[in-house]
């Protein structure tokens, strides 16, 4: 038995010198070697940068129930050939919720029909600012929001917003 507490205390004292070294080792290498590495490291930023835009991708729109004036937070992922978009809505009465697009090309994104998720039993009332995600160890596709407390569901798939 003394050899193990021998052996364990050995590798733990191994494991945090090698935490130590880690730690300070760039450190150490500056010191020694002088500035030059630290040339190594600098990287310098443009004078100027510009961009083009499409404008907005994706706009309010609203239905018989829903006078949605504001889209946001989307979350986006690609799943059996079509963009999953989960996001944010606010409508005229100053309330939250979320909607559900799904579309094959982003050029055709704006004419997606929303799906507004107090449609599905549970999502009544204020819920936003969706995740949505893989998580392989269980083979499910994971919704979290915001809703008085964070929240999450569950789906076998993102397409089917009904489902969660």
């Amino acid at each position: 038995m003394a050899n193990g507490k021998f052996f364990l205390k050995a590798f733990l004292t191994m494991n945090l010198e090698l935490k130590i070294l880690k730690a300070v080792l760039p450190s150490f290498l500056i010191l020694l070697l002088g500035a030059n590495v630290s040339a190594l490291y600098a990287q310098t930023l443009p004078t100027s940068f510009s961009w083009t835009s499409t404008g907005p991708i994706i706009s309010p729109k609203s239905d018989s129930t829903h006078n949605i004036i504001a889209v946001k937070d989307p979350s986006t992922v690609r799943y059996n050939g079509q963009y999953v978009v989960y996001a944010s809505t606010a409508n005229s009465a100053g309330n939250w919720g979320m909607e559900y697009l799904g579309f094959t090309d982003w050029s055709t994104a704006g004419a997606a029909t929303p799906y507004f998720m107090d449609k599905t039993p549970g999502f009544t009332g204020y819920h936003t600012a969706p995740q949505v995600f893989y998580f392989a160890p269980q083979n499910k596709w994971y919704l979290i929001f915001q809703s008085g407390q964070p929240q999450y569901s569950t789906n076998s798939d993102p397409t089917q917003p009904q489902n969660w």
